[in-house]
């Protein structure tokens, strides 16, 4: 594991090593109001403690009628700031460097209801059933689907480009106190499906405007808007979508990022039903490492890869193959806290079980995973 556990500089931050514990919503551990609780404060300090070299934490939105759901955190506030740095200093007292992921859902999303409700719905289910199962929402451009996660229907009308501006302007304000609360940076989600994604995804972005005609304008934009605000020092990342919606477009738009000024690239999947993935069929690993590390060859700032790095050999592997700088595990954390210690070890790190339904999120004591490695763990 000589690569894993080298450090690795993210512009002016070092981590101790080359494992990060990617964004996951912790479902119903945060309120209607958006506040992060201090159960989410003791779980990233528990990752931080088992030894993770960056954490980037679940999606905070930027306001509180765009969000992805009822439970999402918030930071469209100043009084949010507060309870986010509580979860900041507990990782820092690990010395492992934060950074907060901040996100719009766009057209995806319920926040971006058409015409505009007062109040936000417990549930998607609540509104689209007063609309036959369909939610009016907007986006980029016109544009009709059903999203795979929830099984509803999108029925989207066009951003303005007033609504474009006060979107961007909400995005960094929430930068704005992601800084305040001490974070190290953030993390701008443009992939996943949600707005960002939508803008840079030609399939979903239809515009005729500049919006259109450049797809990366709205986070070129953004980027630059951001550090005006929060100064040289403070990292500005992105997740970005690889195959957007080819990869040719994903390189394209890596660019992009890169000379808007960006200081790392978190790739993953896009707007995924209007995506062509690709790989060479001898390539050992999945269609999002082989992206990640086309990524790499094309741009000089440093690329993290994610998903189904369920193993400290294959994030080796990885790291060796790929070039790339950092491997994200995800679910393997929520297995085991103490992953990257255990993998340094050479300790069994325990497997998520891909049950159809994460059980951890719905209920952690619940969640097959945990207790298999727990049982292994004591039979040893």
């Amino acid at each position: 594991m000589k690569k894993l556990f080298e450090p690795v500089t993210i512009k002016n931050v070092t981590a101790k090593n080359r494992i990060g514990l990617p964004p996951m919503v912790c479902f119903n551990w945060t309120g209607d109001d958006g506040y992060i609780t201090d159960k989410s404060m003791r779980h990233y300090k528990e990752i931080a403690k088992g030894g993770v070299g960056l954490i980037v934490t679940e999606a905070f939105g930027i306001d509180p009628k765009a969000k992805v759901n009822n439970c999402a955190a918030g930071l469209w506030e100043d009084d949010q700031i507060d309870c986010v740095a509580k979860i900041v200093d507990a990782v820092h007292q690990e010395n492992v460097p934060i950074i907060l992921q901040i996100l719009h859902p766009g057209l995806v999303g319920y926040g971006s209801l058409v015409p505009p409700k007062d109040y936000l719905p417990k549930t998607l289910e609540v509104y689209a059933d007063e609309n036959g199962k369909t939610l009016k929402t907007k986006g980029p451009s016109a544009y009709s689907c059903e999203f795979p996660f929830d099984g509803l229907r999108r029925e989207v009308e066009p951003l303005s480009i007033d609504e474009i501006h006060e979107i961007q302007v909400k995005f960094t304000d929430a930068c704005v106190r992601a800084h305040k609360a001490g974070a190290d940076g953030v993390e701008l989600h443009g992939c996943h499906f949600y707005l960002i994604s939508q803008f840079m995804n030609t399939r979903i972005n239809k515009r005729t405007d500049a919006y259109g005609k450049t797809p990366s304008k709205f986070l070129t934009e953004l980027i630059h808007m951001v550090r005006q605000a929060v100064g040289p020092d403070f990292i500005i990342g992105v997740r970005l979508g690889i195959f957007e919606p080819t990869l040719q477009d994903g390189v394209d738009n890596a660019k992009a990022v890169e000379q808007a000024g960006a200081d790392y690239l978190h790739m993953s999947f896009g707007f995924m039903t209007e995506s062509d993935m690709e790989k060479p069929s001898e390539y050992p690993f999945n269609e999002f490492i082989y992206g990640a590390q086309v990524i790499k060859e094309n741009t000089s700032i440093p690329v993290f890869a994610v998903n189904g790095i369920d193993s400290p050999e294959l994030a080796e592997a990885i790291l060796e193959r790929t070039d790339v700088d950092m491997c994200f595990v995800g679910t393997g954390h929520l297995i085991n806290y103490q992953w990257a210690t255990d993998a340094r070890l050479g300790k069994d790190v325990g497997r998520c079980l891909h049950c159809s339904y994460c059980m951890w999120r719905a209920n952690p004591d619940r969640c097959p995973g945990v207790k298999k490695f727990k049982k292994d763990k004591s039979e040893q």
